[in-house]
């Protein structure tokens, strides 16, 4: 049974990365008729939607009591981490459906993923954890990869790459900050908590600074539904079953290969195609996440393998 519910939890992991990396197809082709933040506003708001009946569901089959509903919920931290958290991944999302007014959804996917990255970089420089060095071979590749996949010779590093790698940093946050809050909150509620407050922030600045026509909401229905019901809802509530029964390094490395699947939506879909030197500046990123992940999963085993000798 156990066997079962992995291989269950990874092929539902798999799906997450198929679903994330089309969803930059999706968020590219809304460009065309609304502005980024406007279209962030129906993507959280649908994906908060998507989620209560699974958070109904999973109070109801786990016998919960009526206090840690979302309507009676008077924890204050929670709301406080809650709202931060979704501000952080407004944020990041933000920089991503800015940056795809300038560049590929293919190269987007490769630059966001950058993020399994920056997360032991940033506990590197902040918390100056010593980390093995495969760790830093992978930051190099990865840095070389970069280079390759966004500079060039004559305007330097493209404007768009580099928007959409601003929000690599924010996603390394977010993931830091769900690493710290995760054993302390009830999951689903404060997805939707996170995912709400960042639809009426993203609501608030689309007032602002852009206009939007009914007309233009229904042309890119299709994006809006897919990106909020499918890369919101859905695949979040599929990343959380997953993840009870998957190992951290492993869900890693299967959803980082959604820029992957990124790049082979941006080439059917989209009719993008990559030069040489940018698929081999993918190619090496890829290789740089894989490369770190696998390096991951060793050393678990290794702590595992010592703990059991312990005993």
């Amino acid at each position: 049974m156990k066997i079962h519910k992995t291989f269950i939890s990874e092929v539902l992991l798999l799906i997450c990365a198929i679903i994330w990396g089309l969803s930059y197809i999706a968020q590219k082709s809304a460009m065309a008729y609304m502005g980024p933040l406007a279209f962030l506003f129906f993507r959280y708001s649908l994906g908060s939607v998507t989620l209560i009946p699974f958070f109904i569901f999973n109070n109801r089959s786990k016998n919960k009591r009526n206090e840690t509903s979302l309507l009676t919920y008077k924890n204050l931290e929670f709301w406080k981490k809650a709202l931060f958290c979704g501000f952080i991944n407004l944020t990041a999302t933000a920089f991503v459906q800015i940056g795809l007014n300038y560049t590929d959804a293919s190269k987007a996917g490769f630059l966001t993923s950058i993020y399994i990255l920056i997360v032991p970089l940033i506990s590197i420089i902040i918390y100056h954890k010593k980390h093995n060095y495969k760790i830093y071979i992978g930051i190099a590749m990865c840095t070389i990869g970069l280079y390759f996949l966004s500079f060039n010779y004559s305007v330097g590093f493209a404007i768009g790459d580099l928007i959409v790698l601003c929000s690599s940093l924010f996603y390394a946050i977010h993931i830091i900050l769900w690493e710290r809050f995760a054993n302390n909150v009830e999951p689903l509620s404060f997805i939707i908590v996170e995912f709400a407050f960042a639809s009426i922030v993203a609501l608030c600045f689309s007032l602002i600074f852009e206009n939007l026509y009914l007309s233009n909401i229904l042309e890119c229905l299709p994006a809006i539904l897919f990106a909020g019901i499918f890369a919101s809802g859905i695949s979040y509530t599929f990343q959380l079953f997953a993840q009870r029964h998957v190992t951290a390094s492993i869900a890693a490395l299967l959803m980082s290969t959604e820029s992957l699947f990124a790049a082979f939506g941006g080439a059917l879909l989209l009719h993008e195609v990559m030069n040489k030197r940018e698929v081999l500046g993918a190619s090496l990123i890829f290789l740089a996440i894989i490369f770190i992940q696998s390096n991951n999963i060793l050393m678990r085993k290794s702590r595992q393998k010592t703990n059991l000798l312990k005993k």
